[in-house]
């Protein structure tokens, strides 16, 4: 079954089941319109965005281009996903049409090729939501509409691309990209698409890239067997044909959905491709170790050190083989929610429950040839929060709390980029690199932490800083006075020596030592409201 028909059986069951309404349009999916430059995408309708056009490099050619190795030591990669963009329609509540897919980027020196790929690709993905979900979404919201002029409620659908990293180091990059669907029918849906990039060259990798050629034609019957092995032959349409609906995905321009990981290959089936919903989706892993032949050597070569995201519903393979098995899942009502976290390591369970947490999910981080989980999730007021649990004893160690949260995908365990909140001189977001430390806890590789974005404040006195050229170099300060109604933009804090670092409109840098013993909080001995304008706090 091509992977474009998926989406179409989801849209077709969500609407069909739901509503009753018959012809739905082919949207396709995103993987058709990812390397295929010739495709002209639909026109995006004045009520969303267009995203700019994207050059998505096309995959390897079949056995014509041998892998390029990095020249040199493997290593992580940092790649960020981190803003969303959305998209939104409506009419006067009548309907609303929303859309979201992530903004990816890649900062390495010596990897430009792949951080252009790898930002095309994220651009790709937004494009694709915009112009051909939306005005798709849009018109069966109208059909339904019409269908019933006078609904009780408003009718709303939704298409977010959720790309996460499961892998990336100095060899191979590759996402694995999760597309959540929901037409207003008997239930929402997944589909999987992945992408995989060569690090040292930036090209994109199908299944001949990467698999050696004498293991092509082997290929569906060994995921066949190994699929059946794993769920049994009831999930399947056709156990008995599986291998050959497998090789039907197989062709020129392969279907087939893999990520090439730190351990092995992995292959994604989508709910309905191979099985009815009510199966989920299977996955199957062939790891580097067991199956040494399979994958091309030069991408089995992966960093010692990375970090990748667990499944939360199923049974995880760790890099020393060992089995942690999770099952995490809400409890509780609204406003008293939290996690019940169910894990089994190497059949070794436990049990614990979080409260008053949202939004968790779990990482696996392997630093220094040991393993801890990464729980990250958030609390009132959008306060991210991680839990570290060791996975190095017996069992699953006790979840150890800790403040801040990273977004998108980490992938370095040396540069886990983490947010939290600073509220030294108003409420903003703030980050700081952080590495793993020997207990397996974050620790700070600075004493102070930069601020994420370039708001600003204004004095509404003349006042005299400390000022410098240069942020690094604090000791050639010069105090200096700066006037009333200059703009100071928010650059840096530290909020156990209590300063905060802004930039002036001339490039310098200015330090303001905060006083927070009492209250009011006082700058220089004047209350701080007294000193600036536009202080912006959080509730």
């Amino acid at each position: 079954m091509k992977r474009r028909l998926i989406a179409v059986i989801l849209m077709t069951a969500f609407t069909v089941t739901a509503c009753g309404t018959e012809g739905v349009p082919d949207r396709g999916s995103i993987s058709d319109m990812i390397g295929n430059d010739d495709e002209t995408p639909t026109e995006a309708p004045t009520e969303a965005p267009t995203a700019a056009p994207t050059e998505e490099p096309e995959p390897t050619p079949q056995g014509t281009i041998e892998p390029a190795a990095y020249d040199g030591e493997v290593r992580p990669l940092q790649v960020d996903i981190e803003t969303q963009y959305d998209g939104w329609s409506s009419d006067d509540w009548n309907y609303s049409a929303h859309i979201q897919a992530p903004e990816i980027t890649l900062e390495e020196d010596g990897f430009d090729a792949l951080a252009k790929s790898v930002n095309n690709y994220g651009r790709s993905l937004q494009e694709f939501a915009t112009n051909n979900d939306l005005p798709d979404m849009i018109n069966m919201c109208k059909e339904m509409q019409a269908a019933v002029p006078e609904p009780d409620n408003g009718v709303y659908m939704v298409s977010e691309y959720t790309t996460t990293v499961a892998r990336a180091d100095s060899t191979v990059t590759s996402f694995l990209t999760q597309q959540y669907v929901d037409y207003a029918g008997a239930h929402p849906g997944t589909v999987f698409t992945t992408k995989n990039f060569d690090s040292a060259t930036g090209d994109a990798l199908d299944i001949y890239a990467v698999v050696e050629s004498d293991q092509i034609d082997g290929l569906p019957e060994l995921i066949a067997d190994s699929l059946i092995e794993k769920y049994g032959e009831e999930p399947f349409y056709d156990a008995d044909n599986l291998a050959g609906t497998i090789d039907d995905t197989l062709g020129m321009n392969s279907d087939l959905v893999f990520t090439v990981d730190y351990f092995g290959i992995t292959f994604y089936f989508s709910p309905y491709e191979l099985a009815p919903y009510a199966f989920g989706a299977q996955t199957v892993t062939f790891r580097y170790e067991d199956y040494p032949d399979l994958v091309k050597d030069v991408y089995q070569q992966t960093s010692e050190n990375f970090i990748y995201p667990l499944d939360p519903y199923n049974t995880n393979t760790l890099p020393d083989g060992r089995e942690l098995e999770l099952q995490i899942v809400t409890f509780g009502e609204e406003y008293e929610e939290g996690y019940a976290i169910e894990a089994s390591l190497d059949g070794n369970h436990r049990s614990y429950e979080i409260y008053d947490a949202f939004d968790m999910a779990p990482w696996l981080v392997h630093c220094n040839d040991r393993d801890y989980m990464y729980l990250k999730w958030s609390t009132y007021n959008d306060y991210g929060l991680i839990s570290v649990c060791d996975l190095n004893g017996d069992i699953v160690g006790e979840p150890e709390e800790f403040p801040g949260s990273f977004m998108g995908s980490p992938t370095d365990p040396e540069n886990i980029k983490i947010y939290n909140r600073g509220d030294l001189l108003s409420t903003v977001g703030i980050y700081r690199y952080y590495s793993v430390g020997k207990d397996g806890m974050p620790e700070p590789k600075t004493d102070y932490f930069m601020v994420s974005s370039d708001l600003s404040i204004t004095l509404k006195r003349d006042m005299t800083f400390e000022c410098r050229d240069d942020f690094d170099a604090p000791e050639s300060a010069t105090e200096e006075k700066v006037k009333k109604g200059t703009k100071l933009t928010f650059y840096a804090e530290n909020d156990d020596e209590g300063w905060v670092d802004f930039t002036l409109p001339d490039g310098r840098f200015v330090r303001v030592y905060v006083d927070c013993s009492d209250y009011p909080r006082t700058v220089d001995g004047i209350d701080m409201d007294d000193v600036f304008a536009d202080l912006f706090w959080a509730g």
